[in-house]
């Protein structure tokens, strides 16, 4: 047969699904649901059914996200992306931490750690903290949103979601599970959601 009626090979990129557990029940969610019409991949958030109490901790994000890929046959699990957004503050201590970091190896899921929590993350979208931190990250998270004028994390800009991607990259330790004090492994998700639109 004529290679001119060769049935052309299909060579369009296919959706790759970020499936998201978090640990924060209001601004981790509502984060990454403002990140979703931005990505050229699926962003996935994992929701805990209202039924069951909320377990915050590091060991309970991962059975929700866990939960989440074995009931689902759609996910493709050598291709697809799984990931939990925690914390390190009081987890670490307690030992949560490093067992949920044990069973995403096991399972092949990918971690993102802020330390000490997921407001220093948002802290880095409009400056780059240093030590000592301020006493309270998140009362002073939402100063520095009002001094913005963002009410909301639609407003939050491609330059400053580059921005926070950029002062955590350029702090972190590749050769360390943990972030540095002060840190995040946030930006490595959040590259990857965005990366095609990394320059718009």
């Amino acid at each position: 047969m004529s290679s001119r009626y060769r049935r052309k090979r299909d060579t369009r990129r296919v959706r790759k699904n970020f499936v998201i557990a978090v640990e924060g029940e209001r601004d981790e969610p509502a984060y990454f649901q403002m990140l979703q019409p931005r990505s050229s991949n699926n962003v996935i958030l994992v929701i805990a059914p209202p039924n069951i109490p909320y377990d915050a901790s590091p060991t309970g994000t991962f059975r929700r996200l866990f939960n989440e890929v074995n009931q689902n046959p759609r996910y493709d699990k050598s291709y697809d992306e799984f990931w939990i957004v925690i914390d390190i503050d009081r987890y670490q201590r307690q030992g949560k931490l490093q067992e949920a970091v044990k069973d995403c190896r096991r399972e092949g899921y990918l971690f993102a750690v802020s330390r000490p929590s997921f407001d220093l993350w948002l802290v880095f979208h409009f400056e780059e903290p240093v030590e000592p931190l301020p006493k309270d990250i998140k009362k002073h998270r939402k100063i520095l949103f009002n001094r913005h004028h963002i009410n909301d994390f639609s407003k939050l800009t491609m330059a400053q979601i580059r921005r926070a991607c950029g002062f955590a990259r350029a702090g972190d330790d590749l050769s360390q599970t943990w972030p540095q004090v002060p840190g995040s492994h946030v930006y490595k998700l959040v590259e990857k959601l965005i990366s095609p639109n990394m320059a718009s």
